[in-house]
């Protein structure tokens, strides 16, 4: 009976062992399947963090995954924030930098565009009227480019590359 309360223990420890590897071929192949299925998952649920297109204030269109693409909106009295571009990696294997180019015209109020990562929290990339570009290198994990506005009034459009 004692022999069975360890039995999941010394499975989990086998396991792991396993996952470490010494570099043969059928071991590189399951730690990569590994990989995959918790990248896959790891998608699965950076994508719920999106605010959905009938939630936006505006129009999304996507271009080649969820990371890339043109956002256009007018706000009236906007005071909240969307999450539009973006999700969740645990490997980011893709050529790793995007362009954001944000175009504003305001009448009233404060808009502010984040480039929100799980390592550095909400970094401000536009905080003004006008046109700005810069440039973003992706890492492995959750990143989501957001605006948030508070009394906003005005045209907002972005685009990322």
């Amino acid at each position: 009976m004692k022999a069975l309360r360890w039995m999941p223990a010394t499975m989990a420890f086998l396991l792991l062992m396993g996952c470490g590897g010494t570099g043969s071929d059928e071991e590189n192949i399951f730690t990569e399947g590994i990989r995959k299925a918790g990248d896959t998952i790891t998608h699965w649920f950076g994508d719920d963090a999106l605010t959905s297109d009938r939630s936006l204030k505006g129009e999304r269109t996507f271009e080649e995954g969820k990371y890339t693409g043109t956002y256009q909106a007018t706000y009236q009295q906007f005071s909240q924030s969307e999450n539009l571009f973006g999700g969740a990696s645990l490997d980011q294997e893709a050529d790793g930098t995007l362009t954001i180019t944000f175009q504003a015209d305001i009448q009233h109020g404060e808009v502010r565009i984040y480039w929100n990562t799980v390592d550095s929290g909400k970094k401000v990339l536009f905080d003004e009227a006008g046109e700005h570009t810069t440039t973003i290198d992706l890492n492995s994990g959750w990143e989501y480019l957001s605006i948030e506005g508070e009394n906003l009034d005005g045209e907002v459009q972005l685009e990322v590359e």
